[in-house]
């Protein structure tokens, strides 16, 4: 695993290797330049021309050591500014997290009061239907009392038929004896 890891930065680390050994060399040149003029006291000889085209291959690589931290340094600011995009992003979606989680329990809050609504309705449903079926047997128990009251009127208006017819004859025979007895 190390192996890999290696193989894959190898690139960036020979390059920053580079110019870190590139910098060295260059603080490494002036360091010796400054203690040589100042250990004689006096201004440092004009340079051979090997070393002005020395001096000039490590200006070269200066200014390449220094457009490679240019452009690092923008790496690194575009890397700033992703990441502060990240972190917006990130915040914005833990407030809507936020959000859906209170969503969903006032969701689950009012699911449940609607089951409890509906267990309520169904309880009530069902002592209507004991009551109507209450009701039905108490239906069909007056549907015969009424079935026998209607028997008995009629039993009862034949014999009123019968008594009155009766009455009207003994009136009549009535009537006969007292006139009979009347005209004697």
């Amino acid at each position: 695993m190390n192996g890999n890891r290696s193989r894959n930065w190898a690139p960036l680390a020979l390059g920053f290797r580079r110019v870190v050994g590139w910098g060295m060399r260059c603080v490494a040149l002036v360091a010796a330049l400054s203690l040589t003029s100042t250990a004689e006291g006096r201004r440092p000889p004009a340079p051979a021309p090997a070393a002005q085209t020395q001096s000039a291959k490590l200006a070269e690589e200066l200014s390449a050591f220094r457009a490679l931290v240019a452009q690092e340094a923008e790496r690194n600011r575009a890397l700033s500014n992703t990441l502060t995009e990240l972190q917006d992003t990130l915040s914005r979606l833990v407030h809507r997290v936020g959000e859906l989680e209170t969503e969903v329990r006032q969701l689950r809050e009012q699911q449940h009061n609607a089951q409890e609504q509906a267990r309520e309705m169904r309880e009530e449903v069902r002592g209507l239907y004991v009551e109507s079926s209450g009701l039905k047997g108490d239906i069909a128990q007056v549907s015969d009392k009424i079935d026998g009251l209607t028997d008995n009127l009629g039993n009862f208006r034949l014999s009123a038929g019968m008594i009155a017819a009766l009455l009207v004859l003994l009136d009549i025979v009535a009537v006969a004896l007292i006139l009979r007895r009347t005209s004697s």
